[in-house]
């Protein structure tokens, strides 16, 4: 059975016997001016139109009409509504014959419909491949929203009285009708020919922006009402926040293209930086993306390190393979340098690669430099602990690669004469550490590297020597107030000296 059978079907069985009751108390009290008229050989009672006849603005407007229905307006006298046996007809008082078809009834401001017959029709009816509904009283044809209680749905009918299909913007809202119901959808809905998915609440109105639906959050685009996944960024509450495939929004941690993320168990923000993971007893670091961290990271000038599988923050003792080094972490995560005291041992790691020298090396470099420090100190007039401080950190308690090809062991670097190397360094500026390539010069032997050092303080930085500083650490942090600048771009230069110099007691070589 087609839709329009189906229609048809439920108003003939729901009308007939409401129209022949309500209508005789109803219309009869309209007829108070009528006469007596025959139709098909029977005397009925009339009521003759007293409408004026239509200007010609209003002739206009009618006719405009007619294209969308195919109405007629009662504007001659001749024309009388008539009840007879039970229903309304529309007669040519002069011709007795039946008016059919759309009929606009002025003086009742109301369009009605008339059968092949001549009846007044009601409910549903299926005309010219329309759906239209009649007033069950009046016969008047409806517009707008309608309730269909037999068949539990909203339509909407236009203005020509004609149920409406599809997506239909009506009063500033966009609402859906089922394509072949008519009926008002509600709830979440696929538009096909447009590729989105929209929601439609209670009454029928796309949504947009955020929506709280069952126990979920929503986000609908402003414009076009289409529900949003992925990443989206809500202005207004400042924060980037995570909706799956359905459009929820995600909280805690997520798995995402091949990336942990963690969203705020309650605002759903995407979270980034330091941040405890409390049932995995951890803590992670998520960048400016929002992107779980691994390895080593600089961050905010100091060294982390995190678990290549896991992303936990590491601490104490770490080793490095790939750079073949012994670092430590503190209890905050942060690589430390020089000198520190761990489980009741003092430990020395590099100030520039935090990897741990061992003492017995420290010692052997000590007992390398330690008597031709003292020769070229006395010679200079230097402070012999300085100079040895300064050996130990420019060169890695003689480790380093420069220390150990070039014999160079205070990073000094190539003065255009005799033999240089090429190195990698690091340097302060910008307020950050940068590493850089450099030409430094290439020695014989530690004492010529020692002799040249000398040479460098006496003449450049002589504000170090003994003669003008008071004692070592003022010298060491004279090292900044050199004839032409700063011995080292490290601002925190001349305190790893003075902790070199007193954690290993080298004041003992300026007696």
């Amino acid at each position: 059975m087609t839709a329009a059978n189906k229609e048809t079907s439920s108003s003939d069985a729901t009308q007939s016997s409401a129209v022949s009751s309500k209508l005789l108390a109803t219309e009869k009290k309209a007829a108070v001016d009528s006469k007596n008229v025959t139709v098909n050989g029977n005397t009925a009672s009339t009521k003759v139109s007293d409408e004026k006849p239509a200007t010609a603005s209003s002739a206009k407007t009618t006719t405009s009409s007619v294209k969308a229905a195919p109405t007629k307006q009662q504007t001659k006298p001749e024309l009388v509504q008539v009840f007879q046996n039970g229903h309304w007809y529309l007669v040519n008082s002069v011709t007795h014959q039946n008016q059919t078809g759309f009929q606009k009834i002025l003086d009742q401001h109301k369009t009605v419909y008339y059968a092949t017959n001549g009846q007044m029709q009601y409910g549903q009816q299926h005309l010219n491949n329309y759906w239209y509904l009649f007033d069950g009283i009046t016969g008047a044809m409806k517009t707008g929203f309608q309730y269909i209680n037999n068949q539990r749905k909203t339509v909407y009918y236009n203005g020509n009285g004609q149920m409406q299909y599809g997506q239909q913007h009506l009063s500033g809202h966009w609402y859906l009708f089922d394509g072949a119901t008519g009926a008002r959808k509600t709830g979440f809905q696929y538009i096909g020919n447009q590729r989105k998915t929209v929601y439609y609440n209670g009454n029928g109105q796309m949504q947009y922006g955020q929506q709280h639906l069952s126990g979920h959050w929503y986000l609908f685009d402003g414009a076009t009402g289409a529900r949003k996944t992925g990443f989206q960024y809500i202005s207004n509450q400042h924060k980037t926040v995570y909706y799956n495939g359905s459009g929820q929004m995600q909280y805690g941690q997520q798995h995402l293209s091949g990336h942990w993320y963690l969203f705020d168990g309650a605002t759903g923000a995407r979270k980034t930086g330091f941040q405890y993971i409390s049932n995995q007893r951890k803590t992670v670091y998520y960048n400016g993306s929002g992107q779980m961290q691994y390895g080593q990271q600089h961050l905010s000038g100091h060294w982390y390190l995190f678990d290549g599988a896991t992303g936990a923050r590491k601490t104490g003792f770490q080793y490095i393979s790939n750079q073949h080094k012994i670092v430590y972490y503190a209890n905050n995560g942060q690589m430390q340098y020089g000198t520190h005291l761990i489980s009741g041992k003092n430990y020395y790691f590099n100030y520039t690669t935090g990897a741990l020298q061992l003492s017995q090396n420290i010692a052997s470099f000590l007992n390398s430099i330690a008597d031709a420090a003292r020769q070229v100190a006395k010679r200079y007039n230097l402070y012999p602990s300085l100079m040895v401080a300064q050996a130990a950190l420019e060169s890695a308690w003689g480790d380093s690669t420069l220390a150990r090809n070039a014999h160079n062991l205070f990073g000094v670097k190539y003065n255009g004469q005799g033999s240089y190397v090429t190195m990698p360094t690091v340097e302060y500026y910008d307020n950050s550490y940068h590493t850089v390539s450099a030409k430094f010069q290439s020695y014989q032997n530690y004492y010529a590297s020692l002799e040249r050092y000398a040479q460098l303080i006496s003449t450049n930085f002589y504000n170090s020597t003994r003669s003008r500083a008071a004692n070592v650490t003022i010298a060491a942090q004279n090292l900044y107030r050199g004839k032409y600048g700063s011995y080292a771009t490290d601002p925190s230069y001349a305190a790893k000296l003075i902790s070199i110099i007193n954690s290993n007691g080298l004041t003992s070589y300026d007696n």
